[in-house]
């Protein structure tokens, strides 16, 4: 989401069209031929592709912090160099850690 008011100056610059009418029809045409017909059996496996798309979701661990996904890391150094643990995708903004069973 950005503020229009910066925006429209810069749109308002380009006043030369890129495409005719009659190019505009054929990208619009285009577009529409590889869109998915409507109907029950398209609504069908858009809901099965979210489920599974949720269920996905649902056994990737995520971090207590900032909930960003969590990925399996090996200490380097120290006592437990060569441990696995649980390390926040988003290191190092987000530096949470979790021991892994």
């Amino acid at each position: 989401v950005t503020y229009a008011r910066g925006c429209l100056d810069y749109i308002k610059q380009f006043i030369q069209p890129v495409f005719s009418d009659a190019e505009y029809a054929q990208i619009i045409s285009a577009i529409n031929e590889v869109k998915l017909k409507k109907g029950v059996v398209t609504d069908l496996k858009h809901r099965q592709h979210v489920k599974e798309l949720v269920a996905l979701k649902e056994n990737i661990k995520q971090c207590s912090r900032c909930g960003s996904d969590m990925v399996v890391r090996e200490t380097k150094r120290g006592e437990d160099k060569g441990k696995q643990f649980w390390g926040c995708s988003s290191f190092p903004k987000c530096r949470s850690v979790e021991k892994f069973n």
